[in-house]
């Protein structure tokens, strides 16, 4: 009897547990979009091809958010479809490695800094990822079009990366 109940108490834990991961937007229940070449549609329009977008175009290079985030996937999306099944939205997610990856791409050349302050608007043109939190609020920017990074989320904007990029010479 004893390896009944403790059957049944397993199987129940399971329907809570499937239930509350269906409810709370598991990627495995409720899997972000892909279209029919297989690129995640939400990464087209989330912050990291955005902020890239922004700095090319402070050189005068155009090109779109989904075109970025086109290349951005095309490099690498195997930890991408791993947190997604955790969450729909890790979908979004742009990491600093991809960013800096990208930008090499198309021809650029990516120096990291720590003090944010140092950006100087008529010298630099910077991608940096913030936070409001270590948990939350997680997001990338161009500079200067954002002309205050650090302050982007109030006294709450944790600065954890900081991009300058330059154009490659060419040969």
């Amino acid at each position: 009897m004893r390896g009944r109940s403790n059957l049944i108490v397993h199987i129940v834990c399971f329907l809570v547990a499937i239930c509350i991961l269906s409810l709370s937007g598991c990627g495995i229940f409720n899997p972000p979009n892909r279209n029919s070449e297989g690129y995640y549609t939400r990464h087209f329009y989330s912050c990291g091809p955005a902020a890239v977008s922004y700095a090319l175009g402070q050189f005068d290079e155009y090109h779109s958010w989904e075109s970025i985030s086109r290349k951005i996937q095309d490099n690498d999306n195997n930890w991408r479809a791993a947190l997604s099944l955790l969450r729909k939205s890790a979908a979004d997610i742009t990491c600093p490695h991809e960013i800096v990856k990208v930008c090499g791409q198309y021809g650029y050349m990516v120096h990291e800094i720590k003090d944010v302050t140092k950006l100087d608007p008529s010298k630099h043109v910077a991608l940096v990822l913030i936070s409001s939190g270590l948990f939350s609020g997680w997001h990338w920017v161009c500079f200067p079009v954002v002309e205050h990074p650090a302050e982007f989320y109030g006294a709450d904007t944790l600065v954890h990366q900081v991009y300058i990029l330059t154009k490659k010479p060419s040969h």
